[in-house]
């Protein structure tokens, strides 16, 4: 099953080696890190990424 991972970039996960390289291991993943947010990024970029969540959706049939 496809996967939409949204990393914010001032967050704990997000520090250290490679988060993205981190999410491939998950398998069917698409991954964004979000500049300057936070773990409350859904709050912070709500239209960018509903924009985005969207398009992973509608390009993986979901």
């Amino acid at each position: 099953m496809p996967l939409y991972v949204a990393l914010a970039d001032a967050s704990p996960i997000t520090q250290g080696a490679a988060p993205l390289a981190k999410t491939e291991l998950i398998g069917d993943v698409t991954a964004k890190i979000w500049p300057n947010a936070t773990p409350s990024l859904r709050m912070q970029v709500v239209e960018p990424s509903a924009e985005e969540l969207a398009e992973s959706r509608t390009a993986n049939d979901v």
